[in-house]
């Protein structure tokens, strides 16, 4: 007898025309923007809920410090409680006296939606920044570029979308 396993929910995702053919196994989709928008976080959401009603694992990079990791896989993983959510954004990144809109409530609710659609499917969330301010903004990009290149390479059968 094999053993019963919870049916995962079902998914269902925002429409955006002319995403889905970028959607793919093994490929990668970077996204630029201007913090503090809320149609980045949101388009970011649809991408990655069309990655996993197709059945691919995705990752989503995030221009977070890579110090807020265990953080965030808390909160994945978490029922989404009111606790949970003060865990999350009880860390250095979320409490900055400077907000730069990447800790905006559109960001947040982009975490709450993978945390949503996660359900026991192929989801990870890369964070690619640092807490350590760097010499030079060029710097800051290789240090980015790095990690986006690392998060690629360590799951290369991921649809990635990077924000």
């Amino acid at each position: 007898m094999s053993p019963v396993r919870a049916a995962k929910p079902s998914l269902a995702c925002r429409l955006f025309d002319g995403l889905e053919p970028l959607v793919d196994r093994g490929a990668g989709l970077l996204l630029g923007e201007m913090h503090g928008t809320a149609e980045s976080p949101e388009f970011v959401a649809t991408a990655a809920c069309l990655a996993l009603h197709q059945g691919l694992g995705v990752t989503v990079a995030l221009e977070i410090p890579r110090e807020e990791q265990g953080r965030i896989d808390a909160y994945l993983a978490s029922g989404g409680s009111a606790d949970d959510r003060s865990a999350l954004l009880s860390g250095p990144f979320w409490q900055a006296e400077y907000q730069d809109g990447r800790r905006s409530r559109a960001m947040l609710g982009l975490l709450d939606e993978l945390r949503q659609m996660r359900g026991g499917r192929d989801l990870k969330i890369a964070l690619i920044d640092r807490a350590q301010a760097p010499q030079t903004s060029a710097e800051r990009d290789r240090w980015m570029a790095d990690a986006l290149a690392r998060a690629f390479n360590a799951q290369p059968n991921h649809f990635l979308v990077s924000l």
